[in-house]
């Protein structure tokens, strides 16, 4: 099982619940211990699913296949998720409570939101690491006030902290608290705002009975992608994917239509279509629906995939895509005038020792 392979097992083992086709063909690899079981917990991790990945092979009775001493470690490490995102939902509902209270309303994003929805079947399927939610720009500074008179604080310098183009204020921690927070006023990186922005999805929130506010599922879809390609700068170029998005797409893609989700988007429609057509190849389910083509897969294939050039290939079209691109230009300027950056490649090409 070389790394393609193992990524796709581990990304088919996420749809095995509702995918007969994939069950199968992975019950074949497993019957015929063809698994790598090695390549599986590097890919798992890399990707943050493996407690989903242990929990779907458990809900479908598939556990006895694995080594005994990684079901321990897969059990291990699912419970510990298990009981940091039971904090992290506490702290999200006392976090809801206190900007209520003081007339400001968070829309919760990404993981947390997720949990907060029930979208997984286990809450320990999803690993979080920040609790993320957005408020209109003019309580973004009003929000912030309040979560430090009540007890979160910046790491760091403790300089003023002002409204700036990036995306969310800095981020808080609380001594008594699981999770760091990120206030969010804006949801994508500057020369994307126009088509997707506080206003454009505050048409549609999603309010529960407790007072819980999300996105729409359709803008739930959109922003999963948007955090993992748009405003990960290299990602819309390199055709990169993100195992822990792929399968909040696919969850997701049982609530509404994915290619519906982005068909109004103009500059943003192909990058997002794109990715909802990997996410579709590689997790092999057409629940995902998009417009899926040769060289999108082609694309991606060649770039992800670790050959003999691929880190040479990835390197010189940057380059490339640097003398068209001014933002990509400007973050490749900036990551290079950082000493400790152009430490870590003299070292990788052995011109430095550690």
């Amino acid at each position: 099982m070389n790394h393609k392979n193992a990524l796709l097992f581990v990304a088919r083992c996420l749809t095995i619940t509702t995918n007969e086709k994939n069950k199968n063909w992975v019950e074949n690899l497993l019957k015929s211990n063809l698994v790598c079981w090695d390549k599986v917990v590097i890919q798992s991790t890399t990707h943050y699913v493996l407690p989903a990945l242990y929990n779907n092979l458990k809900k479908n009775n598939l556990l006895h296949f694995l080594p005994k001493e990684l079901d321990v470690f897969m059990t291990h490490l699912t419970n510990i998720n298990r009981i940091r995102n039971l904090e992290i939902l506490k702290q999200a509902k006392e976090l809801n409570r206190l900007l209520l209270k003081n007339g400001i309303t968070p829309i919760f994003l990404k993981g947390t939101a997720f949990i907060l929805q029930k979208l997984y079947d286990d809450i320990s399927e999803r690993m979080i690491s920040d609790i993320d939610f957005i408020v209109p720009k003019k309580d973004a500074l009003k929000a912030y006030i309040v979560l430090v008179n009540n007890g979160y604080y910046k790491r760091g310098k403790h300089s003023k902290v002002i409204l700036s183009d990036f995306r969310h204020l800095p981020r808080l921690i609380k001594k008594s608290s699981i999770a760091a927070v990120e206030i969010h006023h804006e949801l994508i990186i500057k020369n994307h705002r126009k088509e997707f922005n506080y206003n454009s999805v505050s048409k549609d929130f999603i309010t529960t009975l407790n007072n819980l506010n999300f996105l729409s599922y359709k803008n739930q879809i959109s922003l999963t992608i948007i955090a993992t390609q748009i405003n990960n700068d290299e990602s819309i170029y390199l055709k990169k994917i993100e195992l822990r998005s792929a399968y909040d797409i696919y969850l997701l893609s049982k609530k509404t239509d994915t290619l519906a989700a982005i068909t109004h988007f103009k500059k943003l429609y192909r990058p997002l279509n794109d990715y909802l057509a990997i996410s579709q190849y590689v997790l092999n389910d057409e629940t995902i629906s998009a417009k899926s083509t040769a060289k999108n897969i082609r694309s991606f294939n060649k770039y992800y995939f670790e050959t003999k050039n691929t880190n040479i290939r990835k390197k010189i079209l940057l380059l490339k895509l640097c003398f068209i691109d001014a933002k990509l230009r400007k973050t490749l300027l900036k990551r290079i005038a950082r000493k400790s950056w152009r430490t870590q490649k003299l070292i990788e090409l052995g011109l430095k020792r550690k």
